[in-house]
């Protein structure tokens, strides 16, 4: 039994595709966002706390799934170079969102406990 294999056809050429950072500049933005917000206005707003708050956990959170999902995805196809360093930096991120997330927290805390 012999299989006849063709071995002159070359193999399919494609162009690499890497890993998209958006969610990497949305989790930075979001950071960013939620940074300024703590520093920047008074630690007796109720609004901004709350906006603050979600932004960060939430924000950070959903940026590191959405890396996700896109780097499974992009798996799926021979030509996709994978970053492992932007996942890490997205994990690290929601790290940070949360610790931030948990000022923004304490301020709501301290303001709700005040009223």
């Amino acid at each position: 039994m012999s299989l006849d294999v063709d071995y002159s056809s070359g193999v399919a050429t494609g162009t690499p595709k890497s890993a998209s950072k958006l969610p990497l500049i949305l989790s930075v933005a979001v950071t960013v966002v939620s940074i300024a917000i703590y520093l920047l206005f008074p630690h007796d707003g109720l609004t901004m706390a709350i906006i603050g708050y979600l932004l960060t956990p939430i924000g950070a959170t959903l940026a590191l799934a959405l890396g996700q999902s896109l780097d499974v995805s992009g798996r799926r196809s021979v030509w996709y170079s994978p970053s492992k360093g932007l996942i890490t930096a997205l994990k690290i991120l929601a790290v940070v969102g949360f610790i931030i997330g948990g000022l923004h927290m304490w301020d709501i805390a301290t303001i709700v406990a005040a009223a």
